[in-house]
């Protein structure tokens, strides 16, 4: 096996996204909002590789794993009222960026429950301070395809932190607060299933 010291002086583990043999780490300075995303190939644990994408603006405090074998970082952009999407890609190089969304003058969660995540049609929803956004990831670029005004879900956590959203044939339905908002899908973008009564009683209870 291996002890390996990664991160610098100064900075904290903020996200992990293991996938099999390979995981992606992201560590930052929080107070001056930088980070690199780290890749480790564990496939061999007494040879560990270990690739990074040196200094970049920011951190993400959730990791996706996307299906195409990018990775989807969901946080902090250059300042703490900068919400950032961005996705990454390991190559023989290292980990470079492949594309980047972000929204100045917000707040936002940080809980990974508050986010819609369908890896499969590419959608990810985003609940910021009064909008709700769905971004869509078509493999080359993030794009958001709709957005909602949302009430304040709850004047003790003003961060969407209690905000969840689903998509059912067609439509997005999102809870905030005391309201149901229902909007329809672009059309370009197809639902999965109907999501079952079950479900939603999940969402709404914060299980989901």
């Amino acid at each position: 096996g291996q002890d390996i010291g990664f991160a610098p002086d100064g900075e904290t583990l903020q996200s992990v996204r293991f996938n099999g043999q390979y995981a992606y780490v992201c560590t930052a300075v929080t107070v001056t909002l930088i980070d690199p995303v780290y890749f480790f190939d564990l496939s061999d644990p007494a040879r560990i590789v270990r690739k990074d994408t040196g200094t970049i603006p920011g951190f993400s405090h959730s990791l996706v794993q996307l299906p195409d074998g990018n990775l989807l970082g969901l946080g902090v952009g250059e300042t703490g009222s900068t919400f950032k999407a961005e996705v990454y890609a390991e190559s023989a190089a290292g980990v470079t960026s492949v594309c980047t969304w972000t929204r100045s003058g917000t707040r936002f969660s940080r809980n990974y429950k508050a986010y819609l995540i369908d890896r499969e049609a590419g959608l990810f929803g985003v609940p910021l301070y009064e909008t709700y956004v769905l971004l869509h990831y078509d493999g080359h670029s993030l794009t958001s395809v709709l957005e909602a005004d949302i009430p304040s879900p709850s004047p003790i956590s003003p961060d969407s932190d209690f905000v969840r959203a689903f998509l059912a044939d067609g439509w997005l339905y999102i809870l905030s607060g005391d309201s149901l908002i229902v909007r329809e899908a672009p059309p370009r973008v197809s639902s999965r299933e109907i999501v079952t009564v079950l479900k939603t009683l999940a969402v709404c209870s914060g299980d989901l």
